[in-house]
Parts: structure tokens; sequence; C-alpha cells
């Protein structure tokens, strides 16, 4: 097997800051807390500790922004950095276009979570999308801009909840991304792109059977270049679930796609379903843990962090809504470390 050389230095980095990412039994320690001031003092002794007048929503802000900027330092390529920087791009796209929806319900714009940390400034991508220059976003591509007037269209007409604009600009997202991976020459990338394809795919399905949109509906928004040809999942979208199991027993699915199905018949909540989605992921990045020399240790470092995040609001949200112990471990992501 050829050996990347190029990532020696970046991987050694990763390997050290590896040592800073939360244990589960630190998590179970969080959620064992008496007090939001005890969850603050035990963040004390880890990169989240707290400064002075902080809340917590800054916390993970700077923590991910603290992230994206070692990411910046230690890749030398500017294409393979805004790689990794286009996440958050599309996140502030999908916040604007949601933005579009409210004022059209006569309901206030909210900016306040718009993430600094993408290849666009967030005022920059703030006119861009209210003065409507779309070819000015990094995923315009002529041969994938009839997602986004098909999405302005559907905005137009009211005809779309903003929580559907995420499936939408997800295939915009990934149409670019596929073909951002395929030119770097990166085949990691290209196969974890094609794995999140997969999983978002599998998601659409199962969001879309929960509130009844029709098939042709599905067609149209699931992202085509995954491992799964996204017709398998339209041939069974109008049969049972389990439906999806056989047809996918082929795939490296199968296993999640058995406990997404009994989940989903149990008539339990998407977002347990979305914990296995996520709990996937991880799984498949801990592969990069064996891996010496290549990009995979900085590509899974970054969903570690970007997991660990998660976890760190499920528990602070659940504390403070005063949710139980058990709900909150039932609702915690697993772990890189």
């Amino acid at each position: 097997m050829e050996r990347n050389f190029k990532y020696t230095y970046a991987v050694s980095r990763i390997r050290c800051l590896e040592n800073e990412l939360l244990p589960m039994s630190f998590f179970h320690r969080l959620i064992g807390a008496n007090s939001i001031d005890e969850i603050k003092k035990m963040l004390g002794e880890t990169v989240y500790g707290l400064k002075e007048a902080e809340n917590f929503d800054v916390l993970w802000e700077d923590e991910l922004r603290r992230t994206a900027g070692i990411v910046r330092e230690i890749i030398r390529e500017k294409r393979i950095r805004d790689f990794f920087a286009y996440s958050y791009d599309i996140f502030n796209v999908k916040v604007l276009f949601k933005n579009k929806i409210l004022a059209k319900r006569g309901l206030k714009k909210n900016w306040d979570i718009l993430i600094d940390m993408g290849t666009v400034p967030v005022e920059k991508m703030i006119s861009y999308i209210e003065n409507e220059q779309y070819v000015f976003l990094p995923f315009y591509r002529k041969d994938g801009v009839y997602i986004l007037f098909d999405l302005l269209e559907k905005i137009e007409k009211m005809e779309l909840d903003t929580k559907f604009v995420d499936i939408y600009l997800d295939k915009l997202y990934f149409h670019f991304m596929l073909d951002e991976a395929k030119a770097l020459g990166e085949p990691f990338l290209l196969t974890y792109i094609r794995t999140l394809i997969d999983l978002t795919n599998i998601m659409v399905f199962f969001r879309s059977k929960l509130v009844d949109r029709p098939k042709s509906f599905v067609n149209d928004v699931l992202i085509p270049g995954g491992f799964v040809d996204k017709d398998k999942f339209v041939e069974v979208y109008q049969d049972t679930p389990d439906m999806l199991v056989k047809s996918l027993s082929y795939s490296p699915y199968s296993g999640v796609l058995e406990k997404m199905v009994a989940l989903f018949e149990q008539g339990r909540n998407i977002s347990l379903i979305e914990k296995l989605k996520d709990n996937y992921l991880i799984t498949f990045m801990k592969q990069a843990k064996h891996v010496m020399f290549g990009i995979q240790p900085i590509v899974a470092f970054m969903v570690a962090k970007d997991m660990e995040v998660k976890n760190l609001r499920i528990i602070i949200t659940g504390k403070q809504a005063g949710l139980s112990e058990d709900l909150l471990k039932e609702r915690l992501r697993d772990v890189y470390v």
C-alpha cells in the first residue's frame, strides 16, 4: 500500500490532540452533576474551561473554531483546507434560507447562530443570500443549480417547511462535495463523502415516512453518488420499512438499518434513529486510529470533535430542561476515544 507522507506532520499533531477528546466516562460524570455550576467546574478540567461571563454556545463555537484553525494550520493545500470549511458555509446557507421562509411568514429573521468559519465570511454570505447573488456561493455549479431554484420556487409558494430546507440544501452541498472529493484525488475523502450521502439518504427516507411525504418528493430530494443507489430507497419507500433492510442486506448499513427500523416501528422519536446514524459514522471513523500516513486521522478528529460538542449540547440543554439521567444517557452519541 502506498503511503501518503505529505500528512506526516499533520497526523502527528492530530495524535496529540486526540488526547484532549473526552471519554464516555466524563460525559456520564457531567450527567450526574447536581447543578450547572458543577458542570462548569468539571469543564474547567478540559479544553472547554469556561471563561468569565462566557455562555455555553460561545464555548462550543470557540472550540470548533480552534479545531478548524488547527486543521488550517497543519494542512498545506488550500483546496483541502477549504474542503473541511465548506460544512460551515452550507450551515450558514441553511440558516439564511430558513430566514427567507420566516420573513415570508411575517416573522423576525435570526442571524445570531451564523458561524464565521467557512470559506465565505458571514457578512458576505448574508449579502449573497439577501441580494439573491447565488452565483457567488461556493456550491453554485451549472449542473447543480436546478436544486437551488427548485428550493427557491417552493419557498416562494410557501410549500416547504423550514425543516425540509436542510434536505434540499444537503443535495446541493453533496453534489458539490462529491465533485471536490474526486478532484482532490484523496480516496478516503471520496469514501467519506459517499458514506455521508448514504447516511443522509437513510435519514431522508425515515423522516419522509414519518410525515408521510409522497414518493415523488423522496425521489426529488434523495442524493445520488453514494455507495447505495438512491433508487433503492425509492423502490421500497411505499412498502413497510423492513423492506429497506431486505433491499440493502448486501450493504454495510444492514445492521444499523435493522435497529433503525425497529425504533421506527416502535414509534420512537426520530432523534434516536439520528443517534444510530451518528454512531455508525463514529464507528466508521475509528478505522483511522490504525492509519499512520494519510488524511484519515484528520477527518476522524474533526468528526470526533463535532460529535463531542453534540454530546455536550445534549447534556447541557437536557440538564437545563430537567431531563432524567437515564434519558440523557440514552441520547448520548458514541465517542471516538
